[in-house]
């Protein structure tokens, strides 16, 4: 799916998934949930038989511990965004996703559950943030590389395949798009000896 004028998928999660996979285990797309089967949940909660999630990981926050992700891009500039500032737009599209799958997650799947947003203009929410910088911290640590030197990579990266993603969804899709693989990049492009 590509970004509407009010909320989308990013990719469907390609990238997060790619980045995943060097840091954690049991990484998958699109992952089922398990069915509803007589369990109590808060209204508003997705009971809905095959319903899916766009990441699940074991090990972000926890060792072992599986985590789901759902990312969502939305257009600060659209009808129902434009009368909140930009960070309460992020906490409201965090929120809905929490509504519809919090307790689905903690209750069923015996996991934890992120909301992923970002906006089209580049940014992102307080968890897609406080996400990024998890997954920074763990991919420097794995490389022996600075974290200042990941995170700006990671959000550079980021913030290019939402870039290119509206192009997409303004321009259609015109050919195979191959990005260079997370694992095989250097972080420190450049040295600087003081």
């Amino acid at each position: 799916a590509v970004v509407s004028t009010q909320s989308g998928h990013y990719g469907r999660g390609d990238l997060t998934v790619e980045v995943l996979g060097e840091i954690c285990k049991d990484v998958g797309k699109e992952p089922h949930l398990l069915p509803v089967t007589g369990e109590s949940l808060p209204t508003g909660s997705n009971i809905k038989d095959g319903a899916r999630l766009d990441v699940s990981a074991r090990g972000i926050w926890t060792p072992l511990a599986r985590a789901f992700l759902d990312i969502r891009v939305f257009n600060p500039q659209a009808q129902t965004n434009k009368s909140k500032s930009i960070s309460q737009a992020y906490i409201m599209h965090e929120n809905q996703k929490k509504r519809e799958y919090n307790s689905r997650v903690i209750n069923i799947e015996k996991g934890s559950f992120t909301p992923v947003v970002f906006s089209t203009s580049g940014g992102m929410g307080p968890e897609a943030e406080r996400l990024l910088k998890r997954i920074a911290v763990k991919i420097a640590y794995k490389r022996k590389e600075d974290y200042s030197h990941t995170i700006t990579f990671l959000r550079r990266r980021y913030r290019f395949d939402l870039l290119r993603t509206c192009v997409i969804a303004l321009r259609g899709y015109r050919g195979a798009y191959k990005p260079d693989r997370v694992d095989t990049l250097d972080f420190n492009l450049v040295r600087t000896v003081y």
